[in-house]
């Protein structure tokens, strides 16, 4: 938990995190706004047509399978968080001030 503290307080004020959170909250909620217009739309018409795939029991797969896509914004925030790291040289200085390796590599993963 401690680690995940020390995480925040990096990121809490860092513009590109807001940001890449944003987009990727913006487009969870465009596609789940524009599934759920475009089902309503094929319902109330008087073809009933819906795709195999977004019904049980294959709707999981699909799903994850599209939002495995947004995931693409978060890692795009860890790797421009690790270059950072090494960069400004923090990861030296939270060594340095008796943090084990292990456990700076933990706290980027978790």
């Amino acid at each position: 938990m401690q680690l995940l503290k020390i995480e925040w307080l990096k990121i809490k004020n860092y513009r590109t995190f807001w940001i890449l959170i944003g987009i990727f909250v913006s487009l969870y909620l465009i596609w789940n706004y524009g599934l759920n217009k475009f089902f309503v739309q094929l319902n109330s018409s008087s073809m009933n047509f819906t795709s195999e795939s977004y019904s049980f029991p294959y709707v999981w797969n699909t799903m994850a399978y599209v939002y495995s896509w947004f995931v693409f914004f978060l890692c795009m925030f860890l790797i421009i968080s690790m270059a950072n790291e090494y960069t400004f040289k923090t990861q030296r200085q939270q060594i340095i001030d008796g943090m084990h390796r292990l456990d700076f590599l933990h706290a980027k993963f978790c």
